[in-house]
C-alpha cells in the first residue's frame, strides 16, 4: 500500500509536469531569445542614428561612425536609398540571430550577433524551471511517503491483530487511527474478536463442566461392573472385563476431548500406527455391529502409519463407523493403505448413502438427514483437520468417507 501511494502521487507529479513545466520551458526559451532580439533592434537603431546626418546630405555612409556605434562581436550591414552598401565587423561563425531596421528614408541595417549567449541564457532557464520542477516532484513523494505511512500503519495494525485472532488469541485488538473507515473496520474487528472469547470460554467450560459431570455416573458405573468381574460366572466376567475396557476407553476419550477444547488439537504430533490401532478398536466395532445383526470388515496394509495424534484419529474413526453402525446397511468396511506421501482411510456400507443435495451439508454441525444430533460428523472433520489431514465423502451412494492423513509432520496443510 505505502508502495502504490508513492507510485501514483508521483505519476500524478510527473504528470502535471509534463503539462505545465515542458510549456513553460519552452515559454522561458522564447522570452530569452525575444529579449536577445529586441537588443540587436536598439543596437541597430543606435547605429541608423550615428549615421543619420550622412543620410540626410546623400552622403556616403561614414564605415567610422557605424564603428563606433557597433558593439563588440556584433556584424553590421548598411545599404543606403542609392543602393550602397557598407560592411563593419567580422563575419560570425555558428548559429546566429539577425535584426533587421529601416529608416524612413530607405536606409537599412542588418545587425548579425551569435546566439550563443541568448541559447546560454536559454538553457539557464530551462534548467531552472527543470530543477524546480523535480524539487516538485521529491516534495510530493515525501508528503506521499508520511501520507501512506499514516494510512498504512493502522491498516498494518488490523492486519497483525487479525492474524492473532486467526491463531487463536482472541485478546487481540486493533487500535484507534482516527481515520473513520479504518477505525470501523478496527471496532468491527474488535467486538468480533470479543464475541469469540466470550464464546470459546462458553465452549470450554461447558467442556470441563461436562467432563466433570460424566467422571461421577462413570466411576459409579465402573464400581458395579468391578462387582460383576468378581462374579464366578466366566460369561458374566467375560462381559464384565469388556465393559472395563470400554469404560477405560470412555474416561480417557473424556480426557482427550477436555483437552482438545482447550488447546483445539489433542497434543503434539506423533507417528501413529494405524494398521495397530484398527487392530485395537475392531473388537469394539464388531461387538457394536453384532447387536445390530451387521458385521463390519477391517483391512489394512501391514507398515501403514501417519503422522498426527492416535486420540484423534481414534474418536474421528469411531464417530464415523458409529455413523455407519446406525444409518448404513449390510457390511461396513474400513480400509487402510498408503497413498503417494499420505495415508488413506476408507470407511464404507451398503446403504442408501447421502440424500442428493445433502452431500455438501452432511459436515455442517447439527445437521442430520435420519434424525440424529449432527455431531458426530463434524467433530470427526474437526478432529482430523486438526492434525493437517482431511475428512470428506468420497461417494454418496453407496456411502464412502475417506480419511486423508499426512504420513509425515505437514510443512503446510492436508494432503492433496
Amino acid at each position: 500500500m505505502r508502495r502504490r501511494i508513492l507510485i501514483a502521487t508521483t505519476t500524478v507529479a510527473l504528470a502535471a509536469i509534463a503539462v505545465f513545466g515542458v510549456p513553460l520551458a519552452l515559454v522561458a526559451q522564447r522570452i530569452v531569445r525575444d529579449d536577445a532580439l529586441r537588443r540587436l533592434d536598439r543596437e541597430a537603431d543606435a547605429i541608423l542614428f550615428a549615421i543619420d546626418n550622412d543620410v540626410e546630405r546623400r552622403a556616403p555612409v561614414d564605415a567610422a561612425a557605424i564603428g563606433r556605434a557597433l558593439h563588440p562581436g556584433r556584424r553590421a550591414e548598411v545599404i543606403d536609398p542609392a543602393g550602397r552598401r557598407t560592411v563593419m565587423g567580422s563575419e560570425i561563425v555558428g548559429r546566429k540571430i539577425t535584426a533587421v531596421v529601416q529608416a524612413a528614408s530607405g536606409t537599412r541595417v542588418l545587425l548579425t550577433a551569435t546566439a550563443h549567449d541568448s541559447d546560454r541564457r536559454a538553457l539557464a532557464a530551462v534548467v531552472v524551471v527543470g530543477g524546480l520542477a523535480a524539487a516538485g516532484v521529491v516534495v510530493a513523494a515525501v508528503l506521499a511517503s508520511v501520507v501512506a505511512g499514516r494510512l498504512a500503519r493502522p491498516i498494518a495494525g488490523l492486519g497483525q491483530a487479525s492474524q492473532r485472532l486467526g491463531a487463536g488469541d482472541f485478546s487481540a485488538r486493533a487500535a484507534r487511527s482516527d481515520i473513520p473507515e479504518v477505525d470501523k473496520a478496527a471496532v468491527a474487528l474488535n467486538a468480533t474478536a470479543q464475541r469469540l472469547e466470550h464464546l470459546i470460554e462458553a465452549e470450554r467450560s461447558f467442556s470441563a463442566n461436562a467432563s466433570h459431570q460424566l467422571r461421577t455416573p462413570l466411576t459409579a458405573l465402573r464400581l458395579h461392573v468391578e462387582e460383576l468381574a468378581a462374579s464366578s460366572d466366566e460369561e458374566t466376567r467375560r462381559g464384565a472385563d469388556l465393559a472395563l475396557t470400554e469404560a477405560d476407553r470412555l474416561e480417557r476419550t473424556i480426557v482427550d476431548l477436555l483437552a482438545f477444547a482447550r488447546r483445539g488439537r489433542f497434543g503434539p504430533g506423533e507417528r501413529v500406527d494405524v494398521a495397530a490401532l484398527l487392530r485395537d478398536r475392531s473388537p469394539s466395532w464388531n461387538t457394536l455391529f453384532a447387536g445390530r445383526h451387521r458385521r463390519v470388515v477391517v483391512t489394512s496394509d501391514p507398515a501403514c502409519a501417519a503422522f498426527g495424534s492416535s486420540a484423534a484419529l481414534s474418536q474421528a474413526l469411531d464417530a464415523v463407523v458409529d455413523n455407519s453402525a446406525r444409518y448404513g446397511r449390510g457390511t461396513t468396511t474400513v480400509t487402510a493403505c498408503t497413498q503417494r506421501g499420505h495415508v488413506e482411510i476408507a470407511v464404507s456400507d451398503e446403504g442408501n448413502g447421502i440424500p442428493t443435495g445433502a452431500e455438501r451439508d452432511i459436515f455442517e454441525r447439527h445437521t442430520s438427514f435420519a434424525g440424529g444430533t449432527g455431531v458426530g460428523l463434524a467433530l470427526a472433520r474437526s478432529l482430523v483437520e486438526a492434525d493437517g489431514g482431511r475428512l470428506e465423502l468420497q461417494h454418496p451412494r453407496p456411502p464412502t468417507f475417506r480419511f486423508l492423513l499426512p504420513s509425515d509432520p505437514p510443512p503446510g496443510g492436508p494432503p492433496r
